[in-house]
């Protein structure tokens, strides 16, 4: 189960073409339903199905 603070890494395309798949990311909120997390790769926040997500 990913969670706050996690690391992650993308592994499907998204429609964000400044995240690509095998980035690690920082988990920083997760949804209440648990289908998207919103991540942080640097300074910006993305927000990302939980689908397209691994956890490291």
């Amino acid at each position: 189960m990913i969670q706050i603070d996690d690391w992650v890494e993308l592994i499907s395309e998204t429609d964000d073409e400044e995240v690509a798949v095998g980035m690690l990311l920082r988990v920083v909120d997760v949804s209440v339903d648990r289908k998207i997390a919103w991540v942080r790769p640097d300074f910006r926040i993305f927000s990302i199905p939980i689908s397209k997500l691994r956890k490291v």
